[in-house]
């Protein structure tokens, strides 16, 4: 096949052929999304990988890496960051906020609930750039690395007189304490989500809440900002500086989508067992400018994190 090319395309056309031929001749039609078993897994646009192929070596160069000094690993990881994040603009928040207007006070959610083993880690994503998260996971899976990151002192506390100017007035501001890798994910999501959920609850209708350091790479936590955005708030902000603001409370009622989940929540977590893994189809969340942002987000959020531990690393070293 190599050598004949012309052999392969006539093939994947008669496949194609084929294809069409036995769909039409015996009527199939897709399946509405209530039939479905895996609610959307199979679409098209979640089966395309929107990530380039990563690598980061030959097997000889990763076992050099294996053998260098830290300082050694610290260097070859600085240079990894600007040859993946740093001169690579497009993948990155440019602005100091990114705005989203995606408010729609007619629109009635329908919840789809995905239940499954409880996430004990996060080892991939589908709303990142790999290269990056990839970066943060070999900064991190050095144990001396690590010691210096969240062992040399206290985590840093969220310093709320710099939040800066995004052009909206900030009422409120939620500072969720930045996951350490001690305790298994679930656990920090699932409390996390129920602080986030006490402040909405705070809030008056027209007030704008901040969030600094709201992990977004699971579907669950896309969900619940999906919903915020979508039934609550009139738009929404994507900081370069780690945090999301939810602008202008219009529809206080709708928050009513996110006491289900948590209803939901303590129903599945009982045993902990099953955990609640989405509360939307995914392919709601996973396509257009809601995932779009959503995705530059987080590259800048991991971005300014492997930055920051680098830094920190370099001064223990």
């Amino acid at each position: 096949m190599q050598n004949n090319i012309s052999l392969h395309r006539d093939i994947k056309r008669i496949r194609a052929t084929v294809a069409t031929e036995f769909i039409w001749q015996y009527d199939l039609k897709p399946l509405e999304n209530e039939q479905e078993i895996l609610k959307g897994i199979l679409h098209e646009e979640n089966k395309v990988n929107m990530n380039p192929r990563y690598h980061r070596g030959s097997y000889t160069e990763r076992h050099l890496y294996t053998r260098m000094s830290l300082r050694e690993k610290l260097s070859n990881l600085n240079s990894f960051l600007q040859a993946e994040a740093v001169t690579n603009p497009f993948i990155l928040i440019s602005d100091k906020v990114k705005w989203l207007t995606f408010y729609n006070d007619s629109i009635d959610l329908k919840l789809t609930f995905t239940h499954g083993r409880p996430l004990n880690k996060i080892n991939s994503s589908k709303f990142i750039f790999v290269p990056i998260f990839k970066l943060y996971q070999q900064i991190l899976a050095e144990d001396e690395f690590k010691e210096i990151v969240f062992g040399k002192d206290k985590q840093e506390a969220i310093d709320m007189d710099h939040i800066g100017d995004y052009g909206v007035e900030i009422h409120k501001v939620l500072g969720l304490q930045e996951y350490n890798l001690v305790e298994d994910y679930n656990v920090y999501e699932k409390r996390s989500f129920k602080l986030l959920l006490e402040v909405l609850n705070q809030l008056a209708v027209g007030q704008t809440l901040m969030i600094v350091n709201l992990n977004t790479l699971t579907h669950f936590y896309a969900s619940v900002l999906y919903i915020a955005a979508k039934t609550c708030f009139g738009k929404t902000g994507f900081t370069s500086n780690n945090s999301i603001i939810l602008s202008n409370l219009k529809n206080k009622a709708a928050l009513k989508y996110l006491d289900t989940v948590e209803s939901e929540c303590d129903n599945v977590r009982t045993d902990g067992a099953m955990d609640v893994l989405n509360s939307l189809a995914v392919q709601t969340t996973n396509i257009g400018e809601f995932y779009n942002n959503v995705v530059l987000y987080n590259n800048t959020f991991y971005r300014n994190k492997c930055t920051k531990y680098l830094s920190k690393i370099e001064k223990y070293i």
